[in-house]
């Protein structure tokens, strides 16, 4: 494991099994989690006070839904940032804490349940942003937005979890 690896991942070692090995680790936010914190600030600084009203509940309405997405596959999405961390048996997924490290784990699928993880787009105020989309066995899927700065990681990530497929 790398050095930048082994910093992003350093406070989740407790939670692997033995002998489990991180593979990779990319931060992203979950489907619906920007809009829901955006859409209301937004609506206020167009509209003032009904405009934070109106905006937020369609920021919150996408953030439900989002949820409920994020629920099928078990993650159970709060918060803006969260890291998801490959490894060699699961992909775990935690909460950030304010210093961007990994405060508490929201989600675990088992390799076997993984049907694919893929690129995706996520749109955002209009704006499309790259994604990684996680589909499981069950057929539900939900999408994690990745910042366009992080593309090469998503790429790397999704690398990773392909070798392992092998």
């Amino acid at each position: 494991m790398n050095r930048a690896l082994r910093n992003k991942v350093s406070r989740i070692i407790d939670d692997l099994e033995p002998d489990e090995q991180v593979v990779d680790a990319i931060r992203a936010t979950p489907g619906g989690e920007l809009e829901r914190v955006i859409g209301g600030a937004a609506g206020g600084v167009a509209l003032g006070a009904l405009g934070f009203v109106v905006g937020a509940g369609l920021g919150e309405r996408a953030g439900r839904e989002a949820r409920a997405a994020a629920e099928e596959v078990g993650v159970q999405a709060k918060g803006v940032d969260v890291m998801l961390v490959l490894t060699d048996r699961r992909l775990l997924v935690y909460q950030l804490g304010m210093t961007g490290k990994p405060k508490e784990r929201i989600g675990s699928l088992s390799r076997r349940e993984i049907a694919d993880l893929s690129e995706g787009r996520l749109r955002i105020l209009g704006q499309q942003m790259p994604a990684l989309k996680v589909t499981t066995t069950s057929g539900a899927s939900t999408a994690f937005g990745v910042a366009r700065i992080r593309r090469a990681q998503l790429a790397s990530f999704l690398e990773a979890y392909r070798a392992g497929r092998e």
